[in-house]
């Protein structure tokens, strides 16, 4: 699908995906969990809740939910590893940045990053919505 008027797919957000390995800070704790959310909101996301699970002995899964979607980490500290998922809708929130800021946080290596650049898919035109000022999507019935 492409937008029309800039003849080319329309860009809906973007996905970045990262291991890291060689963690130093590998038990995240409460006050990490908020120096993280702090890395998040200073790359241009909206936190709307946080959920973790903390494993026993150790290792934890954490999510993020964003008004522009969401980012998960995900640690594995018997390997001194973690794993990190984000992505945001829209121009504004950086999911590079923020996978990389998290990664420096903790004190860890890039062992591999991907990013996926997220288009709009066959059947949805773009709608201007004008409060915010970026592309809201519908399903078109046509």
């Amino acid at each position: 699908m492409t937008d029309k008027s800039l003849g080319e797919p329309l860009y809906l957000g973007k996905t970045c995906i990262a291991n890291a390995k060689n963690v130093q800070r590998n038990d995240i704790n409460k006050e990490d969990i908020n120096a993280i959310a702090e890395i998040i909101r200073r790359n241009g996301a909206t936190i709307l809740s946080v959920d973790s699970h903390f494993f026993e002995p150790h290792g934890l899964s954490l999510t993020y939910i964003l008004s522009e979607s969401h980012v998960a980490i995900h640690t594995w500290p018997e390997y001194a590893c973690l794993t990190i998922d984000a992505f945001t809708c829209g121009h504004i929130a950086n999911p590079t940045n923020i996978v990389t800021e998290i990664i420096d946080y903790v004190g860890g290596e890039m062992e591999t990053m991907d990013e996926l650049i997220r288009n709009a898919p066959a059947g949805v035109k773009v709608l201007e919505d004008t409060t915010v000022g970026t592309p809201a999507v519908k399903e078109t019935t046509a």
